[in-house]
């Protein structure tokens, strides 16, 4: 029992040993990665840029109101440009191009050129915080509601709906040029926007796949989009209320803006 107990006594100061070098070894690790986690937000910049590029393309296999056979080669690049000036101030430019060499190389009757190229300006606002206050100016995009298919409150940015089904709804929504100004008190946050710009949706053309004149009666003129001139003087205006409790939340909106 004496030697035993010895024999355990000698390998428990043996694993002592190598658990103060493995110990030693775990906290230069530590340290090592302390300096490279330093060393990464030393050198990181102000400046960050991404971006994505998609192509698309769709076949319509029945000849309606609209052409037969293969209707788009679409290429489309997102270009985002993040900008971090302060802990508390950032903002973002985010720049949207496409280009379908389709339409260059078919001269089919009823061939739509609206999508053939198209370059906008998605979004571009500065946006900080200030206390309790938060301020967000430029071109932008508010969601209000918590529904993705039900759009009944959503009614800040008008949609593109030139291809309808198939385009996410968090790709639909086009930015307007708003103010918005929040306050945020424990449970309630509340919201003002003074909305700069009337701007109307996208529609699909005439006689698209899209939309098929064949289902009107002959002779049927399908309206046009008025498009209306933003006036400074007439702003759009929204306000909300939004309240997230314990087990429960919510959320009461108002608004002034163009009928789409």
């Amino acid at each position: 029992m004496k030697i035993f107990f010895a024999l355990l006594c000698a390998l428990s100061l043996v694993w002592a040993e190598d658990l103060d070098e493995l110990l030693e070894e775990f906290g230069q690790e530590v340290e090592i990665k302390a300096e490279v986690e330093e060393m990464r937000s030393a050198s990181s910049s102000w400046l960050e840029f991404r971006g994505d590029y998609t192509f698309a393309t769709a076949y319509n296999y029945q000849e309606q109101a609209y052409v037969k056979g293969v209707s788009r080669l679409r290429n489309t690049l997102n270009l985002i440009f993040d900008m971090e000036f302060t802990k508390n101030w950032k903002s973002k430019i985010e720049f949207k191009t496409l280009y379908d060499p389709l339409y260059e190389w078919d001269n089919r009757p009823n061939f739509t050129k609206r999508l053939q190229h198209e370059t906008e300006l998605k979004e571009a606002y500065l946006q900080g915080t200030m206390g309790q206050f938060d301020l967000k100016i430029g071109r932008q995009i508010t969601v209000w509601g918590k529904s993705d298919n039900i759009r009944i409150t959503d009614v800040i940015n008008p949609l593109d709906n030139r291809e309808i089904g198939m385009v996410d709804i968090e790709d639909l929504r086009l930015a307007v040029n708003t103010s918005k100004l929040s306050y945020f008190m424990d449970d309630i946050g509340l919201n003002f926007l003074v909305i700069h710009e009337a701007r109307v949706q996208k529609e699909a053309d005439v006689g698209s796949e899209f939309f098929q004149t064949s289902m009107f009666p002959s002779g049927f003129t399908v309206p046009g989009v008025i498009d209306p001139q933003s006036d400074l003087n007439d702003p759009q205006y929204a306000f909300s209320i939004d309240g997230t409790f314990s087990g429960w939340d919510l959320s009461l909106y108002s608004a002034k803006v163009l009928d789409q």
